[in-house]
């Protein structure tokens, strides 16, 4: 099975942090971080939608410049989601956007490029 497909896979069959860790760890070989992030500071509108805290799951890129963050939620729609993520600065003279919130079955892989404090 070719690397597109296998995570392509992975991305369908979505359920929690296990395929992210196969897919981030062991496919795409990213560094392995599982870096607690804390929302002290962050509105109640931002960090009500999330589960539990956000992880700095996984990094990659030149000098570890892409951070992948974990972030279970406990709602549905995506605009609060939404709110959660956004709160994550983005990287410092990055020219890159932020990558958009990936909707899966049964929860919600948000990736973004972002400056870890």
């Amino acid at each position: 099975m070719s690397l597109q497909q296998h995570v392509l896979d992975l991305l369908n069959n979505f359920r929690g942090a296990e395929p992210m860790k196969e897919l981030f760890w062991s496919r795409l070989n990213y560094d392995r971080v599982n870096q607690p992030l804390s929302t002290r500071g962050w509105t109640d509108n931002a960090a009500q939608p999330l589960a539990e805290d956000p992880v700095l799951f996984a990094s990659g890129g030149d000098d570890d410049g892409f951070h992948v963050v974990y972030s279970p939620s406990q709602v549905r729609p995506v605009v609060p989601r939404r709110r959660a993520t956004d709160r994550l600065p983005p990287a410092a003279g990055s020219p890159l956007l932020p990558l958009r919130l990936l909707e899966c079955r049964s929860g919600s892989l948000a990736l973004r490029q972002c400056e870890i404090r």
